[in-house]
């Protein structure tokens, strides 16, 4: 006798399945199995088959489809469906366990059952969607062909209305499956050890003789091995949010719902070997199912009549590559363009890029930015030609055999970035055009990842938050909880779990669940088109809230299910693009064709140099910009070699530091052979790109295009068999063309090292040219660049924040956010960034814009209560207008931030009243008809004292998320003799071995893990000067400064300059950190060696120095006292000039480097067109300096009261 388990649920039955599909292996040892999964179990067990019936969906059965077939275990496709008390359109139920859903296992025996089950799994997402998928007993008429049906466990109906003691409709139930499903249909007999499960299985017995019903045996699975019940336990807890320590929590009634032997199913049922026998015999019926297959479902392109898909196809290539060239297409160009023809008409393939081509056109001809390619496609002329993508392959030497090998048939995959805001509408055109039902996207899998799982598993099992984080923070990011033994980075964690039991049982519980599903989601990208309906092909999901449908099956199996995967990908950076351009045409009238720009411009490349990158694509990060200032790009070429360079492989390998000792002749640059320079000298002899080992291999190897792409793929993938014979054959065919033996073997083995690292130089290519073309626009019109920049991330306050840092540091001045100046994104006025209503928090983009647009039709808004009157207080409700008051938005008012809250219920009951009176028709829509004509009494405003600054700035950093207004650090400016201490602005200019002391105030504490999963503490701090940020990677002072360094705390950093060993830069080394108040009460301070020198003050004092020779002047000087401005208040004086200057007038034997750095921070923070002169007072005379043209200041009251708060030397300021 023999037994195949039949109702199995795995990880897909979410949060209440714990059995996985494929069995987890040691990374060191991959033979060695660590926890045993669904199908190496059923092949332990000796069993010949075994079924998938997760809860009502089939997102796990191409994974178990897959894996059944590789062990050589028959896999029977099922489901067990949720079928609703009525009909699956009711939602209301009352009731009690049949309240949503009753259960019912179904079986496909046959492609019509495996399509058919895919449908009634659909249409419970798309049409019974209620707490649960469900179906009905219509959908079950309709769809019940091919299919086997078991009556379910204690939740099925049948079973249902026999514990309730309804035999009567237990029996009617038995019928009515039978009459549908005939020998089809099974009554489930199951025990799991509970004591209602003997009287249930008593009654199915005598239903099954008296309706002359065969009986199958089951058991319910939810776990593979018996000793996986605690942690299954577990994650019901995590799912219903429940504690170990919760009496009533759910959870199953017995230990026994595992993976069981036909021994132990023997036990409960040895009295029914016919029961047993139809396991088989229903394993059987399903055996020569195949759910796979190599056919795709491609959707038809309307093509003219007399033409085909062949032809239309070459004449839109020869189309576009006329138009390129200029009707001369070159021979290279035509051969290659035949060549890939051959290619794609061979596979059956021209349909797809007709169709690619056909929603690439519609993005770009309704304002759609679409990227200039990604990925291998950009090796293609076909895709160039028809414009799929911008790049044209020979001006990079791009390979086609890289994205189709012409001797292995697989699908294209063309990826295709649009502009973030405005992929749905390509998307809804693709569905519009080729049907809704045979478009979908892709669902996609969270799971319970290594730190989250110890959280949720400590939280269920009662143990302390903060025990739990500090477990959690112990684990590096991305590693298995069963490969913590193994790495060294995991020492703390397996200190801490060893030396408490109860934290190893914990442990032991939380590798269980790891890497389990914990949701269902939507693919960024993956839009699925088929030529037929998707639920005829794969079962569908719905999004509950947005109603989105996507293919049950993850990414990786779409393609053997035969559909057409594409990936829509929104990227920002091409809305930024779009945008500057229009800003650029719309202020300047200039049209930019950003496809035709130069790639010789050396103002980009500069932008690159400088590693000025804040906001270009790929670009931004930290580490990516010290890469950059080590390369220095002067070409293209090392653009694209710094995208590919950029990764962790050739980072810890030491490729980039290589590429820029040899770009920078630091490095002599040496070829092993003269046929290698044309392969390698566009990435400094380095070798990089997967093209260049696809080249070698052809060029020394005599290798045709596709056994070079089948050795890249080879060679990637660590194929171990396949590299060997292709070594051989690398051998041979270069000794044929005359190579050394040794040069060979060098070569090939230098590939074979370098190909995990080999990046895809097409994709290298379209990411530099996003890049260029944003570095174009910032190079030449930074003004709109910024402006863009900040609208595409104008939901995120820390990328705003730091924008704005960069910007102000280049002396481009903000508006703060106004009711008169502020559009309702980010905009431009005078030279002046203006600070976008919609980035307040709070304030939705519908209520900004109503602002905007009222103001634009009916002009300024003389006051609040004008503004009151006119704006919509549907859309600028009390939360907008309180988010508004504290970000200083109606400040020109003239009323404080304290009377406008205080008077917040006046202000709406005012606004409330007389647009509701308004809408009525009780008073006349004219700005001439006052408050007393209206009969509406005028809002009064409490006078109110203004809040500390601290309030403040607090109330602006609640809505900004920072405050531009108030500075940090204001409160320290009079407590900081900056003798004694550094600051953040010099820092970079110390050398090395000098120690630091620099007093500064915390923005931000974050915890990272570096790339070697070593943990890192940053601490973006400010001063008076500048944003600065420190990393801390000693273990010692991570777990010192951890838990007592917070947000607007004010340190003292002590620290030294250290230069690396491996490069020219210097680094910060933390050696202290103190508490700033009680470190300033300290009496004994020592003054600091300034480091600032003389040239640094020409940066900002340059031109010539002229002696005032009036000896009266001199005279009246040297018999009075020097003022400075503590003993005068009144310092700011006004003559008649019209000029635009400004004289500071400052006591030179105080004057120093400090003051000349305030006063540089303060011109960085009100640029404007004055001119500033100094005027340097001493006993012998005065010294007239003037600032340089790229120092000029806005004299506004807040230049006023920084330069008078922080330059000690300050006598007075006059307007010249």
């Amino acid at each position: 006798m023999s037994f195949v388990h039949l109702h199995v649920h795995t990880q897909y039955s979410i949060l209440d399945g714990a059995s996985r599909i494929k069995s987890l292996y040691s990374k060191r040892d991959k033979k060695k199995m660590l926890i045993p999964g669904l199908i190496d179990r059923a092949k332990e067990l000796n069993m010949p088959a075994i079924a998938i019936t997760d809860h009502g969906n089939m997102f796990g059965v191409m994974e178990f489809f897959s894996e059944a077939k590789d062990k050589g275990i028959i896999p029977i496709i099922g489901c067990e469906l949720y079928v609703a008390p009525k009909t699956r359109f009711d939602k209301k139920v009352e009731g009690s366990e049949e309240k949503s859903a009753m259960h019912l296992i179904a079986l496909a025996k046959d492609k019509e059952g495996y399509d058919n089950l895919c449908k009634l799994v659909t249409h419970g997402y798309t049409e019974g969607f209620y707490y649960r998928p469900r179906v009905d007993h219509q959908l079950i008429e309709k769809y019940h062909k091919g299919l086997i049906c078991l009556s379910a466990c204690m939740g099925g109906e049948i079973p249902i209305a026999i514990r309730k003691g309804d035999n009567k409709q237990a029996s009617q139930l038995a019928e009515y499956y039978k009459s549908i499903f005939g020998e089809d249909f099974y009554l489930e007999l199951q025990d799991h050890g509970i004591p209602e499960e003997k009287h249930l299985n008593s009654e199915l017995y005598k239903l099954a003789k008296n309706h002359n019903i065969e009986m199958v045996i089951t058991n319910d699975v939810h776990y593979v091995l018996k000793e996986d019940a605690k942690a299954h336990e577990i994650l019901l807890a995590i799912q219903t949010n429940g504690k170990l320590s919760d009496a009533r929590r759910y959870k199953f009634p017995s230990n026994d719902f595992h993976l069981k032997s036909e021994e132990e199913m023997m036990k409960s049922f040895a009295k029914l070997p016919k029961a047993f026998e139809n396991t088989v015999k229903i394993a059987e019926q399903c055996k020569d199912l195949n759910i796979m297959t190599k056919n795709y479902y491609m959707p038809s392109y309307d093509i003219p009549k007399g033409e085909t898909e062949t032809t239309v196809l070459k004449k839109l290539c020869l189309e576009g590559l006329n138009k390129y060239y200029n009707n001369e297409i070159p021979k290279e160009a035509l051969e290659r363009l035949e060549m890939e023809l051959a290619v794609i008409s061979k596979m059956g393939f021209e349909g797809y890029f007709l169709i690619v081509q056909d929603f690439i056109n519609y993005a770009r001809n309704n304002d759609i930015a679409v990227g200039p390619g990604r990925g291998s496609a950009a090796g293609s002329i076909v895709a160039f030609s028809i414009g799929i993508t911008k790049v044209n392959p020979l001006d990079y030497d791009l390979l086609f055999e890289r994205f189709l090998n012409p001797e292995r048939k697989s699908m294209p995959d063309i990826d295709v970035d649009f502009q973030d805001d405005k992929r749905d509408l390509v998307i809804e055109y693709v569905k519009e055009k080729y049907g809704n039902d045979n478009v979908a996207q892709i669902a996609t899998f969270g799971t319970l990842g290594g730190r989250s799982v110890i959280r949720d598993v400590c939280r269920v099992m009662g143990f302390e938050l903060s025990l739990s984080d500090k477990l959690a923070k112990n684990i590096p990011n991305n590693i298995r909880l069963a490969d913590v033994y193994d790495d060294p980075e995991c020492a703390d964690f397996r200190r801490e779990i060893d030396s408490n039991r109860e934290l190893k049982n914990m442990y032991d519980i939380a590798v269980r669940l790891d890497g389990l599903i914990r949701n269902v989601g939507l693919h960024a990208a993956g839009v699925i088109i088929s030529s037929k309906a998707i639920m005829d092909c794969v079962p569908i999901y719905q999004d509950s809230k947005t109603k989105t449908r996507a293919c049950q099956y993850e990414m990786n199996y779409v393609e053997n299910a035969g559909l057409i995967k594409m990936d829509f990908l929104g990227i920002k950076n091409l809305r930024l693009i779009k945008d500057a351009v229009a800003d650029i045409k719309n202020r300047y009238g200039i049209e930019i064709d950003i496809d035709k720009i130069p790639f010789d411009d050396q103002e980009v490349y500069k932008i690159f140099r400088k590693a000025d990158t804040a906001g270009i694509f790929q670009f931004e990060s930290s580490g990516m910009r010290h890469m950059l200032l080590n390369i220095k790009p002067t070409e293209f070429a090392d653009l694209v070699s710094s995208v590919a360079l950029f990764r962790p492989g050739p980072l810890n390998s030491g490729m980039d530091k290589d590429y820029a000792d040899r770009k920078n002749k630091r490095k002599n640059i040496v070829y092993k052979h003269p046929d290698l320079k044309p392969i390698l000298q566009e990435s400094q002899g380095v070798l990089i790109y997967q093209e260049q080992i696809m080249a070698i291999s052809r060029v020394i190897g005599g290798f045709t295009a596709a056994e070079a792409d089948d050795l890249r793929k080879a060679m990637g993938k660590k194929i171990v068999e396949k590299m060997n014979s292709m070594e051989t054959k690398f051998i041979e065919g270069g000794l044929k063309k005359g190579y050394d033996k040794e040069l060979l073997k060098y070569l090939f083995d230098t590939m074979k090292g370098f190909a995990e690292y080999g990046f895809n130089k097409s994709h290298s290519v379209c990411y530099a040219l996003v890049a260029y073309q944003e570095a174009y626009i910032k190079a030449h019109y930074p003004m709109e660049y910024y402006v863009a920049l900040l609208n595409t991330t104008i939901e995120d306050v820390e990328k705003i924040s730091s924008y704005l840092n960069e910007i102000k540091q280049k002396n481009i001045g903000i508006i703060t956010a106004s009711i008169s100046e502020s559009n309702a994104l980010f905009s431009q006025k005078d030279g002046k960034i203006v600070y976008g209503l919609h980035a307040v928090k709070g304030v939705g983009y519908q209520a900004a814009l109503a602002i905007e647009e009222e103001r634009e039709r009916n002009g300024e808004y003389k006051s609040l209560e004008d503004f009151a009157k006119r704006v919509d207080v549907r859309l600028v409700n009390r939360r907008v207008y309180e988010t508004l008051i504290k970000c200083g938005a109606f400040s020109e008012f003239g009323h404080t931030e304290n009377s406008l809250l205080s008077s917040l219920d006046s202000i709406m009951g005012y606004a409330s009243n007389y647009q509701r009176d308004t809408l009525a028709g009780q008073t006349m829509l004219f700005d001439s008809v006052s408050s007393e004509d209206t009969g509406i009494a005028s809002l009064t405003i409490e006078n109110m004292l203004e809040y500390s600054n601290s309030i403040l700035m607090e109330n602006e950093k609640e809505v900004l998320g920072f405050s531009l207004r108030y500075h940090p650090f204001t409160r320290y400016i009079n407590r900081i003799d900056y003798k004694y201490f550094n600051n953040l602005l010099e820092l970079d200019k110390l050398k090395d071995r000098y120690e630091f002391s620099i007093p500064a105030v915390i923005i931000k504490v974050g915890e990272y893990m570096t790339k070697k999963n070593t943990p890192m503490l940053t601490l973006n701090v400010i001063d008076l000067f500048t944003e600065s940020v420190f990393y801390i990677t000693d273990k010692n002072q991570i777990d010192k400064y951890r838990d007592i360094l917070n947000e607007e705390m004010a340190i003292l950093i002590k620290g030294i300059r250290e230069k690396s060993r491996f490069n020219d830069r210097i680094y910060n080394n933390i050696i202290e950190i103190k508490e700033l108040d009680s470190y300033l009460e300290n009496k004994n301070l020592k003054e600091v060696k300034r480091t600032v020198k003389t040239n640094d003050f020409e940066n900002v004092a340059k031109t010539k120095s002229i002696k005032v020779e009036n000896k009266d002047s001199e005279n009246h000087f040297k018999n009075k006292e020097i003022k400075t401005k503590e003993a005068n208040n009144n310092f700011i004086k006004n003559s008649n000039s019209d000029k635009k200057q400004l004289s500071l007038y400052m006591n030179k034997n105080i004057f120093d480097d400090m003051d000349l750095l305030c006063l540089q921070n303060a011109i960085s923070s009100n640029p404007g067109d004055y001119t500033i002169f100094l005027k340097l007072k001493s006993e012998s005379g005065m010294e007239i300096f003037k600032i340089g043209e790229n120092y000029k200041v806005e004299p506004n009251a807040r230049f006023f009261n920084e330069a008078k708060s922080s330059l000690r030397s300050l006598i007075e300021i006059e307007y010249a």
